[in-house]
């Protein structure tokens, strides 16, 4: 098909949800490009081929990107999309050139744009071996494609100011839905209808989508801690775990709370203590340069001395859009600026399971928890 090219991004409909924010964020994206080729430049690099979907949409904007080639150079950007895409990311990329193609002529283009260049990083989790290959069949004398560090991942790690209020949103919005449909919730409800209540208020509430698959999981499944909602009915005396992450302006919030229908039994009142308790000790360590692994053994040396230590099968948390992973040997320090989750879990197989996380940011002199939805134990 014949090439189009756009080199005059227009930016509407990229961070909807404020003017002030959209402002912000135009600007932030010749921001990070030039970051990512100084970080390229210090490595010997020519160019990055990035393919992960938040990578491209982190530097320009483009929200779909999952078959998409972004490939940065020290002279220009270009972004190679399908026809089906190319009239949005034509009005709502940033920072870069957009072509269109389809099939094969995507790796015939983005290596045309290659010309020139020496060694190319390219992004191997997101860049399957087909595709790989189909590139390098492709590309110009000269040209190297080699595995590269997850230098955008890095970039994401400590977040602007503009970009911590994406996230407060977004845990407003989770806060919002918990209060409006958490009381709705009864025993002989199906877990995939209270999941659609609550999607359905996030949305309600400006949500524009969802970090991950939402997790409503009850009974003897809540011993899952990445169930999937199903059409098990929750019964009276079940625990219900809700882990869901709505997103605003596609900045994630990711957060966990457990009810349990009534009524409550002694054994799931000790779970849930010793789990809320073990939270708690893990924020209080959270500032700057207090290391991820520091963190995750506070949650767990509460957890083990309550005896629950086997059953505690997760790292304590994760980055919220970008590293660190907070888990034991993680000797990485902290940041102002992070954003963790902080989510210890309690999980018996055939009995349930009990987490409790939110959303942290780390600030110059502690942190920050992005949640305020009660994390007292709640009987339905």
């Amino acid at each position: 098909m014949a090439e189009r090219v756009s080199h005059q991004p227009r930016g509407e409909g990229v961070l909807q949800q404020g003017a002030d924010i959209l402002v912000q964020g135009e600007a932030a994206f010749e921001g990070r490009m030039e970051r990512l080729r100084a970080l390229l430049e210090e490595q010997g690099l020519d160019a990055m081929l990035v393919t992960h979907p938040d990578h491209v949409w982190y530097l320009t904007g483009f929200t779909w990107g999952q078959h998409d080639y972004l490939l940065v150079r020290g002279d220009r950007a270009v972004l190679v999309v399908r026809p089906t895409e190319y009239e949005e990311a034509r009005a709502g990329t940033h920072a870069c050139e957009v072509r269109v193609a389809e099939g094969k002529e995507m790796e015939r283009m983005v290596a045309d744009a290659m010309a020139g260049l020496g060694a190319v990083a390219f992004e191997p989790p997101s860049l399957s071996v087909q595709r790989l290959e189909s590139l390098r069949a492709r590309l110009p004398e000269r040209v190297n494609l080699v595995p590269g560090a997850d230098l955008v991942g890095e970039m994401r790690a400590v977040k602007e100011a503009w970009e911590l209020e994406l996230i407060r949103k977004a845990c407003r919005v989770f806060d919002g839905m918990m209060e409006e449909v958490v009381p709705q919730l009864r025993p002989g409800m199906s877990e995939n209808e209270m999941a659609a209540r609550l999607e359905f208020a996030a949305r309600c509430r400006g949500a524009d989508g969802f970090w991950f698959p939402s997790k409503v999981v009850s009974g003897p499944r809540s011993a899952f801690p990445h169930g999937r909602p199903s059409a098990r009915e929750a019964g009276a005396g079940e625990l219900l775990t809700i882990d869901m992450g709505p997103t605003w302006a596609r900045y994630p919030s990711d957060a966990t709370r457990t009810v349990v229908f009534g009524p409550c039994s002694s054994e799931v009142e000790r779970i849930y203590e010793s789990v809320r308790r073990a939270q708690e000790a893990a924020l209080k360590v959270c500032r700057p340069g207090v290391s991820c692994a520091e963190v995750d053994r506070a949650a767990r040396a509460v957890l083990e001395e309550a005896g629950y230590g086997p059953f505690f099968i997760h790292p304590v948390g994760h980055g919220v859009g970008g590293p660190p992973l907070v888990a034991p040997g993680v000797e990485r320090p902290l940041l102002a600026g992070m954003v963790i989750t902080v989510e210890p879990g309690v999980y018996i197989p055939g009995f349930g399971g009990v987490r409790i996380e939110d959303t942290v940011a780390i600030t110059p002199d502690g942190r920050e928890v992005l949640h305020s939805y009660p994390k007292e134990l709640m009987v339905l």
